[in-house]
């Protein structure tokens, strides 16, 4: 092997060392910001099956004022109707 060639695969080491070592920084960069990603994701999902659950909750309890709502105005019909202040 002569000077010349020994240069230059000593170059094309040095060139290859450089692109192992930058994807060895990149890859060392990237997989927190991959978990950090994954896991404000799975929040969210937890966040939002949260917010159905509250909705879910929200809308029973309506329901069930609506249906009180309702009982009270076929009683007090019931009522006025019994006590003769409301014709038929």
């Amino acid at each position: 092997m002569t000077n010349g060639q020994y240069d230059e695969v000593h170059e094309i080491s040095k060139r290859l060392d450089r692109i192992i070592s930058t994807g060895k920084w990149g890859l060392g960069l990237a997989l927190p910001l991959f978990a950090a990603g994954l896991f404000s994701l799975w929040s969210s999902l937890g966040e939002v099956g949260n917010r159905v659950t509250s909705l879910e909750s929200s809308r029973d309890s309506t329901a069930a004022t609506l249906r009180r709502i309702d009982q009270n105005v076929d009683e007090l019909a019931r009522y006025l109707r019994d006590s003769g202040r409301v014709r038929q």
